[in-house]
């Protein structure tokens, strides 16, 4: 007798085979695009901070005739103006809403007729 086609068992055998593959894949995929936004948001937040403090710099040049170096905290920028904030003069901390980043210092340098800025992490 001539056999056309395949029994149940050899079907259900593959479509297991094919059901492991896919589930092994989907789990190698699925991290493939696992991304830590809130540290993205943080070294951006970073460099806005530090970009308010060099414009702070540039526009309170007296304050670079004694030092070429100064420091400063984040909430006195806030304070000031120069980086964005809530109503308190309180920058957020993107990894955690709880913690803020007032206390971090920032070094504002004066030289070459320039300002630089720098996040002391």
């Amino acid at each position: 007798m001539k056999k056309n086609g395949y029994t149940v068992v050899e079907l259900l055998v593959v479509i297991a085979v094919f059901g492991v593959i896919y589930f092994i894949a989907a789990n190698k995929v699925s991290y493939a695009f696992d991304y830590n936004y809130e540290e993205e948001l943080y070294k951006q937040t970073l460099a806005s901070i530090e970009k308010g403090a060099r414009i702070y710099g540039e526009n309170n040049l007296k304050l670079f005739e004694e030092e070429k170096d100064i420091y400063v905290t984040v909430e006195d920028l806030a304070k000031e103006g120069f980086i964005l904030n809530n109503t308190e003069a309180s920058v957020s901390d993107p990894r955690d809403e709880k913690k803020t980043l007032n206390d971090l210092k920032v070094k504002i340098t004066y030289e070459n007729d320039g300002v630089s800025a720098k996040v002391l992490v």
